[in-house]
């Protein structure tokens, strides 16, 4: 599940949208997965903040309403329908602030839309040959689908560059250290991969290498455009959606 189905899935939850089979699917999802847990519990604050903020505003507002009772009483209808409008739009104020803070609303960061346009790949052996892979790849690759990402590094950088499938270990490595958030090691991976001119590597390599680069919140436009002057590349389409997503 990529960052921003995790954000709208906390988001139903705590808007109470969700039915009780569901948000126990969710608390489940939340005790098992510590990087849902911390983003459940920030959202889950910001929530609370929100409300009362929210609760503030209108207690202030009313009471200075209050204190004028006697002239809201003959005051003139358009003034009262004034006075509520102003409640109204400082409310409304205040929850565009909060949508404009948290990630998932508003603009998002490069970063944001990296983590959001990244999806966890399936992790097995290209090739055909798994009897002659390299142990380190196979238990690396074994690591990676038991989210194991310190064991896959460890075990992926043991793979010596002379190695025949030193490029599928390259690439596996890519993916560890950004699952591990080491964004920078994960962009210097696959740009060795896309270097080597592998064609079963070679548009998966530029693709992550792109949003490697994002996730370190930097431009990046030059390997945007490599992507985008290429029509049959396997991620066209996504480069053409990112590029729109960035104006």
């Amino acid at each position: 599940m990529n960052q921003q189905n995790n954000i709208d899935l906390i988001e139903q939850y705590l808007n109470n949208e969700l039915s009780e089979s569901e948000r126990q699917e969710v608390e489940n999802q939340i005790a098992a997965d510590q990087d849902l847990a911390s983003e459940f519990e920030r959202r889950q604050m910001a929530h609370q903040m929100l409300d009362f903020m929210v609760t503030e505003n209108l207690r202030d507002q009313l009471k200075a309403l209050e204190a004028e009772d006697t002239r809201v009483i003959s005051m003139p209808a358009r003034r009262r329908r004034l006075s509520m409008m102003a409640i109204a739009a400082s409310v409304i104020i205040l929850i565009g602030a909060f949508f404009f803070i948290m990630p998932g609303g508003g603009s998002l960061s490069n970063q944001q839309l990296a983590l959001d346009l990244y999806e966890t790949p399936t992790f097995t052996m290209r090739g055909g040959e798994t009897e002659n892979i390299t142990t380190q790849i196979t238990q690396g690759i074994q690591a990676l689908n038991e989210k194991d990402y310190t064991a896959a590094i460890r075990d992926l950088e043991e793979v010596p560059a002379d190695n025949e499938y030193y490029t599928m270990a390259r690439y596996y490595l890519g993916h560890a250290h950004f699952l591990n958030k080491n964004y920078e090691a994960a962009e210097n991976d696959f740009n060795e991969v896309a270097g080597a001119n592998d064609i079963r590597f070679n548009d998966d390599a530029e693709w992550f290498k792109l949003l490697s680069c994002k996730a370190q919140n930097k431009t990046c436009e030059g390997l945007l455009e490599t992507i985008l002057q290429k029509p049959n590349h396997t991620y066209h389409q996504e480069a053409l959606e990112l590029q729109e997503k960035l104006k």
